[in-house]
């Protein structure tokens, strides 16, 4: 499974580890710099697929540093920028657009959010058509594959007998990996003509599915009062 390699810019030490480790466990590959200076730096000499730039920062502002990215000779002008700021004014939102930003996000803010408008602005630059994230082609997470046109899953080059729903519903789930899909989401991608789903229905057959999924079981994550996520399996 491929990692989007993101680079965090953000002086609050405490607040760029932590979101960091959050970023980790959604399957995003992380590095972190502490200002705009430095993040010069490891723009022109490191390759990345996304930044995440704070405004206010020391030896250079986020919006000073996407301004140079932005340049119509610059390798990096391409390269998707998220603002993740603590600035709400609507003339920041606008100039931080205007200049080239991808989407803009204010703090304080939800992991969920956060990683939900990463994988947007990702699919919208094509970073996450790769073999096992792209909607439509095979999928996989670690030993478990799962083929939409063949309508077959496997783990560990076993296939495994799952029903319709099943099958839809962890197709759902490995294309938006990391990601948490609400029952509402699911019953959506579940529901057919002669086919009536209830978020009970979705609880019933997600517990079917972990039963099937033997050892990948646990990759299955309840979000209480929300939904289900499936993070990448922890293999010896």
């Amino acid at each position: 499974m491929y990692q989007p390699k993101i680079l965090l810019v953000e002086d609050e030490t405490s607040l760029a580890h932590l979101t960091s480790i959050q970023l980790k466990s959604y399957g995003f590959d992380v590095e972190i710099c502490n200002n705009g200076k430095e993040a010069r730096h490891f723009l022109e000499k490191r390759r990345f697929d996304l930044a995440l730039l704070d405004w206010m920062l020391p030896e250079e502002s986020g919006i000073d540093v996407l301004k140079w990215m932005r340049q119509p000779d610059s390798a990096l002008k391409s390269l998707p920028v998220i603002f993740v700021t603590a600035l709400t004014a609507p003339g920041n939102i606008i100039q931080a657009l205007e200049l080239g930003a991808d989407d803009y996000l204010t703090k304080p803010f939800e992991e969920s959010i956060l990683v939900a408008r990463i994988r947007a602005v990702l699919r919208r630059a094509s970073i996450l058509n790769e073999p096992g994230a792209g909607v439509g082609g095979r999928l996989s997470l670690g030993s478990l594959k799962l083929d939409p046109k063949g309508f077959e899953v496997t783990l560990d080059e076993k296939r495994l007998s799952l029903t319709r729903s099943e099958f839809l519903l962890l197709q759902s789930l490995m294309e938006e990996q990391g990601c948490v899909l609400t029952r509402e989401d699911l019953i959506s991608r579940v529901q057919g003509d002669d086919v009536n789903v209830t978020g009970r229905t979705i609880d019933t057959h997600i517990f079917g599915l972990r039963k099937k999924l033997g050892k990948y079981s646990t990759t299955i994550e309840t979000i209480r009062g929300v939904g289900y996520r499936i993070n990448a399996p922890l293999e010896n």
